[in-house]
């Protein structure tokens, strides 16, 4: 199967950076959702090629993209940051690390997968320009959406387990709900069933690597409090990529270097092709993290209909995935 991505952030007719990712065919729009106001392009790009990864599993695949800096962070940069540690020789954290950790982990899903590079904004002469100029075109467009897509996944093969115990003491109070798929809301709000609240807060931890703080307040206006909090300090205290890379969710100062001791843009670019995050820019979660503008009962309707929370962008079934076919 021959994909084409890419990544739009651009500004919207309110002044907001407008962000959204798509991966096409020459035949079809496979995968296209808008991201978080503020999200970069660079994110933005990532993102796209991520997910192209994941449509690709177990299949063969070219993936052309028009982003110089997704395909040599996908050939080359990657690996050097994961051996550094994702920090710049000087030991600052790189910009997206948890975008980059992200597409790494994502590399190994085809079964075979050439990541292409192509110029961007050509006259669609040949098939690359047209189907890159497709994913360009989609992807501006769905950044202008003003409803952005949930961000986390959970496995639709997920059942939650409540205790005898839980289910009664729940159930007694009001504003309590059951539903088909064996999920329970209070107040219009999912309840973590106390034995699986980890395992379902490391799912959702693992999709952003963000702050414990950060992710409470993202999670809060969909789930219970019941073993929210604890659960996320829990999965944040043991996540080996948090305690490397510290996304803490918060501003940071700024660096306190002496004049003399800073560099120029050029030597800094030289030192980290990929970018390095200044303290107060240190990933993505120095900025607020969005409440997610879908609704708690939308969010209810679908834990019910099909035993899923969120979802991180939209899953499409490995036979709505065209085959195989040479663009040339």
């Amino acid at each position: 199967m021959t994909m084409f991505v890419d990544g739009s952030s651009k500004k919207d007719p309110d002044g907001r950076r407008a962000a959204a990712y798509a991966v096409v065919t020459l035949q079809k729009v496979l995968e296209a959702q808008p991201l978080p106001l503020g999200t970069t392009s660079q994110k933005a790009e990532l993102t796209a090629l991520t997910r192209a990864l994941h449509l690709a599993k177990n299949k063969r695949a070219n993936i052309y993209t028009d982003s110089k800096y997704a395909f040599l962070i996908a050939h080359s940069h990657a690996a050097i940051w994961k051996e550094r540690g994702f920090l710049t020789t000087k030991g600052s954290p790189i910009c997206n690390a948890s975008h980059i950790t992200k597409l790494l982990e994502a590399i190994p899903l085809p079964k075979e997968v050439a990541i292409l590079h192509c110029r961007g904004h050509q006259a669609a002469r040949d098939k690359i320009a047209q189907g890159n100029n497709l994913a360009d075109q989609v992807a501006r467009q769905t950044a202008l959406q003003r409803e952005v897509a949930p961000l986390l996944v959970l496995e639709t093969s997920f059942i939650p387990k409540y205790t005898k115990a839980e289910t009664r003491a729940l159930l007694a109070q009001e504003g309590t709900q059951t539903h088909p798929s064996g999920w329970i809301t209070l107040h219009e709000k999912l309840v973590l069933p106390e034995q699986q609240a980890i395992t379902i807060i490391k799912q959702i931890h693992d999709a952003l690597h963000i702050g414990p703080r950060a992710l409470l307040n993202f999670l809060s206006p969909l789930f219970s409090p019941l073993h929210l909090r604890q659960a996320i300090q829990t999965v944040h205290r043991s996540c080996l990529t948090c305690a490397t890379i510290s996304p803490q969710g918060g501003l940071r100062p700024p660096p306190r270097n002496p004049p003399a001791e800073r560099t120029s843009a050029r030597s800094r670019l030289a030192d980290n092709p990929a970018g390095s995050c200044s303290p107060q820019h240190h990933l993505a979660s120095s900025h607020p993290v969005p409440t997610p503008v879908i609704g708690v009962q939308k969010i209810a309707q679908a834990a019910t209909g099909r035993a899923m929370i969120l979802t991180v962008y939209t899953q499409l079934n490995q036979e709505d995935i065209d085959p195989p076919h040479n663009p040339a």
